[in-house]
């Protein structure tokens, strides 16, 4: 009996034990929170005061708050490690969605939003109307069309009032011109045009302005969309006219063949009047308010029309640009392999990048992601803004190979075989600028494909660097070789006039020499060229080692602390230098005077800074 009794009192004290450890044990986890809280609430220069009275165990579970709120904030490691490994291993969960509509529910909601457009659409035809009518909507679209009907037909009234000038001056035959003068040719035969294309819309806007439909937004709206779309379509095709000219070969601009320039024409025209209907249509129901899940829809829709149009265009054009890419390839008289392979496939590379642009824009629109600035008409124009830089590099290239004068004939001498040298160097000139252009080709092409990835909202490592500085340099040569040419080509003129006609029977054994009498402008013109062509190459130089992330300040430095060294130990060179410039500015003897210096005297050849070439009369 008392060990029964025994047992009992055992039980209950263990029992009481147990209650007590576990009612130490919730306040300890109490004050350990609240610990907790008061330090995630401490200033801190606190921390510390606050930390040092914490227990061990208080401190313990601390850490693991803390651990457990770092886990949270990088799961499965996604956000943790940088570099290229970082990059790749974010990449592998582009398709885990990460709390973004999953491709179900995009499909479920594409339906239901496509089956809401009929709605959509009607909302959008009554905003058109005060009273929110359909007959009213109508009946206001047909007032606007009105409306442009009148600017079309003030527009042909003035062709009636201009006519004869016009038709004397289309009438005229045109010449083969050449260079600048065929721009000018071909600018003024569209001039026409455009003139017309500013008649009608003027005309439209004020007979707008003047009816009451001004009055009412929605159809202001739609007055605006319908105008820009009709004039850009029209300038933009003026435009075409000007550099294409179908029909017209002799103020053609581009260098392709009659049916080419035609296709291409038209080409143009068509898909610049559904690019414009398209995006003044969007911008139409975005001004009137549109739902957003509807606006998306149709943005979608229309640029995969404009994607399967593009992409019908190359396909039926896909002979006659393989016939322009032998034909440009056959100028050094062989037609590579690679070329006629290009030439044969150039068409399923451009569907696959059609192709690889619309998976893009679905893609980020599944995604929820916003596109960058005109990343998909960027894209698109991609091929026709590659096709002009390439242009434009062609010309930088071949017009810095001649201005360098590299394998230049005026170098050969006079012999039997002069024919044949002088086809030789043309050969290796030819294969060089080829050559260069190739590279050239390649980088544009990457940088136009960093660039355009940018646009997508994928960046490359170093890729907008390397892109601004190809773009920087070719824009700074191509504005520096335009000037140069104009420069060099004024001075030339100028030097050609400032020459005098040689006399015919003019006695070589003259008394003052044979030389004939220069003006000024043939003695300092020359001068002036040698100037502006070393102010170039120094200025493009720098620009072009800025564009490249050279700090040109240390060297500008250095050009200056170098000028100072020279200007102080060469003080004779400068004094002479000064004394030429001043010389040639008081025009105090000219190329071809006879004259007599220093017990020397002949006629002057030719005058630098610090020379006179003088000539006498018997050779000397």
């Amino acid at each position: 009996m008392r060990n029964l009794w025994f047992r009992r009192v055992l039980v209950f004290c263990l029992a009481v034990i147990c209650s007590l450890f576990f009612t130490v044990a919730v306040t300890t986890a109490e004050s350990v929170s609240d610990e907790t809280a008061s330090l995630a609430g401490a200033a801190p220069a606190q921390v510390d005061s606050v930390l040092a009275t914490l227990s061990d165990e208080q401190v313990r579970a601390l850490l693991i708050e803390e651990l457990k709120k770092d886990t949270a904030l990088q799961p499965d490691g996604k956000e943790g490690g940088s570099g290229f490994v970082g990059q790749v291993a974010a990449m592998l969960h582009i398709l885990d969605g990460d709390g973004e509509v999953e491709i179900s529910q995009y499909l479920a909601q594409t339906r239901r939003t496509a089956r809401g457009l009929p709605t959509d659409m009607d909302w959008l035809l009554r905003q058109f109307s005060p009273d929110s009518s359909r007959a009213g909507g109508w009946r206001n679209i047909g007032s606007v069309l009105l409306v442009l009907a009148g600017g079309f037909l003030v527009e042909l009234l003035f062709r009636l009032m201009t006519g004869r000038f016009r038709k004397r001056f289309m009438d005229q035959l045109v010449p083969d011109l050449k260079g600048m003068m065929r721009f000018w040719a071909s600018l003024l035969r569209v001039l026409p045009s455009i003139i017309h294309v500013a008649v009608f819309g003027v005309a439209a806007l004020i007979l707008f302005i003047l009816t009451p439909l001004e009055q009412i937004q929605q159809v202001r709206y739609l007055f605006m969309a319908l105008l820009f779309t009709l004039v850009v379509i029209r300038f933009v095709s003026a435009l075409s006219q000007l550099f294409f000219s179908p029909g017209f070969p002799g103020l053609r601009l581009a260098p392709i063949s009659d049916s080419a320039a035609l296709r291409t024409h038209g080409a143009i025209v068509f898909l610049t009047s559904y690019t414009v209907v398209a995006l003044s249509f969007l911008a139409l129901i975005r001004e009137i308010g549109l739902q957003d899940e509807s606006r998306s829809l149709l943005a979608i829709l229309l640029a995969s029309l404009l994607l399967i149009l593009a992409a019908g265009v190359v396909f039926f054009n896909r002979k006659p640009v393989a016939e322009a890419i032998l034909s440009g390839n056959a100028e050094d008289g062989a037609e590579s392999w690679v070329m006629q392979m290009f030439a044969s496939l150039w068409h399923v590379l451009v569907l696959c990048y059609l192709f690889i642009v619309w998976f893009f824009m679905l893609f980020q629109n599944m995604q929820g992601q916003e596109q960058g600035k005109g990343a998909f008409l960027f894209s698109l124009l991609l091929i026709p803004v590659f096709l002009v830089m390439d242009w434009l590099a062609k010309w930088v290239i071949r017009s810095v190979v001649q201005t360098m004068r590299i394998y230049d004939p005026s170098t050969l001498p006079d012999d039997e075989n002069l024919a044949a040298a002088v086809a030789d160097l043309e050969t290796k000139k030819r294969l060089l600028i080829r050559r260069i252009q190739r590279g050239a080709r390649v980088v544009i092409l990457a940088a136009l494909g960093a660039w355009v990835l940018k646009l997508w909202g994928y960046q490359i490592p170093y890729a907008a660097e390397i892109t601004k500085a190809v773009f920087d340099s070719l824009v700074t040569l191509a504005l520096a070789l335009m000037f140069w040419r104009l420069a060099s080509g004024y001075i030339e003129r100028k030097i050609k006039e400032a020459a005098p006609e040689e006399e015919e029977n003019k006695e070589e054994d003259d008394e003052w020499g044979g030389a004939a009498n220069r003006g000024r402008s043939y003695t300092l013109l020359p001068m002036v060229r040698k100037f502006i062509g070393t102010v170039l190459v120094v200025m493009v130089t720098l620009i072009i080692l800025s564009s490249l992330g050279v700090d040109i300040g240390p060297l500008l430095a250095g050009a200056g602390v170098v000028g100072l060294a020279i200007g102080f130990g060469a003080q004779k060179l400068v004094a002479d230098v000064f004394s030429g410039f001043f010389y040639l500015l008081d025009d105090a003897f000219r190329v071809g005077e006879y004259m007599e210096a220093g017990g020397v005297s002949g006629a002057v050849e030719a005058i630098t800074l610090r020379n006179v070439m003088l000539r006498h009369h018997r050779g000397m």
